[in-house]
């Protein structure tokens, strides 16, 4: 396998034992993936990915359009056409193990995609991510619970607050079907790229709300699922004891797949000279 890391193209990744992202998890990252080549919503990804950057006092070294180069210029390299890539920025080298210096490290990581997944079951958690509109690369609690939940039988994790309101799943966006309206919760979760473009197209076959979402709602919902840009749109089974269908998940996921593949042909006939 082909990386890119800090100015170059190499089959021998290597990260330093000082480096910030590897002493203290100081680092932000993002992940966009290819359908036939071409990435999909690419830009999104990159300014989500220099707003991760900006929160946490860290600034790309490359601009987005050589951000944008580099990726594809991956994809040729490692001969991929249906793939994620990863993009990471950390705090760099520091000589007191502790403070950043303004040397950070970039990279760029490519990889084949998961299969899709069979329909979750879910385990619930009390967790509220710190900085939640950020993809930081610190990811404990996150591991942790999820080793739990797969330790009694479950597939993913979902969060919860304090309150008990939902939040999200560990890497994914939640949404709830609810007497025939698409919710999702609006507040302390990642503003994911593929949970907006679900909620665009969604729109133009039911109502959506976001809003504060309760765990004591789900026994009136009727479907749940995950979204990410790896999984796309992921039906949930279960949720510890409550059991869901996935009847419209699928026919919603017909359509995300198809609302795609229109987007994909458009930047394709826009590019031809």
């Amino acid at each position: 396998m082909i990386y890119f890391v800090n100015d170059h193209f190499t089959s021998e990744a290597k990260l330093s034992l000082l480096d910030l992202g590897v002493l203290r998890g100081f680092g932000v990252f993002e992940f966009a993936r290819t359908y036939q080549g071409i990435f999909f919503h690419l830009d999104h990804h990159i300014k989500r990915f220099f707003n991760s950057a900006r929160t946490i006092g860290l600034y790309s070294p490359y601009s987005a359009s050589e951000i944008e180069k580099f990726c594809y210029e991956l994809l040729e390299k490692n001969s991929l056409s249906e793939c994620s890539v990863k993009m990471v920025l950390t705090g760099g080298i520091s000589l007191n193990g502790f403070e950043p210096e303004g040397n950070s490290t970039f990279a760029l990581i490519a990889n084949t995609l998961p299969p899709p997944p069979k329909p979750l079951a879910i385990a619930t958690a009390y967790y509220e991510r710190y900085l939640p509109e950020c993809k930081t690369l610190n990811y404990l609690p996150a591991i942790l619970e999820q080793q739990k939940a797969r330790a009694n039988g479950f597939d993913e994790v979902l969060f919860l607050d304090h309150s008990g309101n939902i939040l999200e799943g560990a890497r994914e966006n939640f949404f709830a079907i609810k007497h025939g309206t698409l919710v999702t919760p609006k507040l302390g979760v990642l503003p994911g790229v593929t949970r907006q473009f679900v909620i665009d197209v969604a729109q133009d076959i039911m109502n959506v709300e976001e809003r504060c979402m309760a765990y004591a709602e789900l026994p009136d919902c009727e479907e749940v699922f995950f979204t990410s840009t790896a999984k796309e749109i992921a039906p949930i089974a279960r949720i510890d004891s409550m059991v869901f269908s996935s009847e419209q998940t699928h026919s919603l996921h017909r359509l995300y797949k198809s609302k795609v593949l229109e987007e994909l042909n458009y930047s394709l006939s826009s590019s031809k000279p």
